[in-house]
């Protein structure tokens, strides 16, 4: 309730204040407002950054209740409209979020590529998606990175890996040491280069993944104080593969886990993987397939993953001049797909026709 007569009193007090009175409340009444505007702009940053934290976390929830505390502050932001957006389109709420995305869907935007994307999925038009944008790759891995590192130290102290077996068999005699070079595409927690390392079984390797906290990851694993990785570069796998500015080496091994997993134009990767390959390496190709697939793919709105249909990769991979040496297929629990790795070998009588 307003208090009249503490108003009352206020403005007869004003009667006998003299001039430095009048000064003396108006700069210590700047300085409150001042004070208030910092202490608003330190709100507001605080929750923005909270929000984010959340959000590449995957606690939605908490994500949604920092970025609505912005907006009741009157903060407007395209970044902020995607952001809610997005987090409003990961609880399958899309009418909340096609809102959100709706407010800032523009070509000028910088945020128009994933907001094309993700309302298509709104829209029921997922035939029309060829990529997942590379921020949403991005934001998916974030999330599932602590998956990752868990499953890294759960197989660091163990020899048992069907894939690291069948490799050692395809190299060679498993009693002398190796000396391979070896092109990581997707490094993620560096499991499978760590494991090779430790059977002294390469020379050189380099990792390729687009998030950065792979790469930091890699870059500090060793076994001794020998790295495992010789060099990392900070890229998205398939743009490295396709890019113009090849690096001049050749590798024995390259291991591709995921690498078509985001995109429909694996043609154009998997032809262009020859051009880093030894005259007798060995190229690891994984991706998710479903038995019952009709289709040469289907996108997973849930995992945000292309499924293959498994003969249309085989057709594609011996296509683009590469002979199956081996398949290992590995069901994933609760899912209708599986995941299928390839252990490829350059055909090389294909190549030259």
């Amino acid at each position: 309730m307003i208090n009249l007569e503490k108003i009352r009193n206020f403005f007869k007090s004003l009667k006998l204040w003299k001039i430095s009175d009048f000064k003396k409340f108006i700069s210590e009444l700047k300085s409150k407002i001042n004070e208030f505007k910092i202490k608003s702009k330190n709100l507001k940053k605080t929750n923005y950054e909270l929000g984010i934290y959340h959000f590449n976390l995957g606690n939605i929830n908490d994500a949604i209740f920092r970025f609505k505390i912005l907006k009741k502050f009157g903060y407007q932001s395209e970044d902020l409209e995607y952001l809610l957006g997005r987090c409003y389109f990961e609880k399958n709420k899309f009418e909340k979020a096609r809102e959100c995305f709706e407010k800032c869907y523009n070509k000028k935007s910088k945020f128009f590529e994933e907001i094309d994307y993700c309302l298509k999925i709104i829209n029921d038009e997922v035939d029309k998606i060829k990529y997942v944008p590379l921020r949403i790759i991005e934001h998916k891995k974030t999330q599932q990175f602590k998956y990752y590192l868990s499953e890294f130290n759960k197989y660091i102290n163990t020899d048992e890996n069907v894939i690291l077996e069948e490799l050692k068999k395809i190299l060679g005699d498993i009693t002398k040491v190796f000396n391979f070079n070896l092109l990581d595409l997707g490094c993620s927690n560096g499991l499978l280069a760590y494991l090779l390392r430790k059977n002294q079984m390469l020379n050189f390797v380099l990792g390729i993944d687009s998030y950065s906290e792979a790469i930091k990851h890699c870059k500090n694993l060793s076994i001794g104080k020998q790295k495992v990785y010789n060099t990392l570069i900070n890229q998205d796998p398939g743009n490295f593969v396709v890019s113009k500015s090849k690096i001049d080496a050749k590798f024995d091994i390259i291991i591709g886990l995921n690498l078509i997993s985001y995109t429909t134009e694996i043609e154009a990767i998997l032809s262009s993987v020859h051009s880093y390959i030894e005259n007798r390496g060995i190229f690891l190709l994984s991706f998710y397939f479903d038995a019952n697939q009709r289709k040469n793919y289907y996108f997973n709105n849930r995992d945000e993953e292309f499924i293959f249909n498994k003969t249309y990769v085989q057709k594609v991979v011996r296509k683009c001049g590469w002979h199956i040496e081996k398949e290992d297929r590995v069901d994933i629990n609760k899912q209708n797909y599986s995941q299928m790795t390839l252990i490829l070998k350059p055909n090389h009588e294909l190549i030259k026709e």
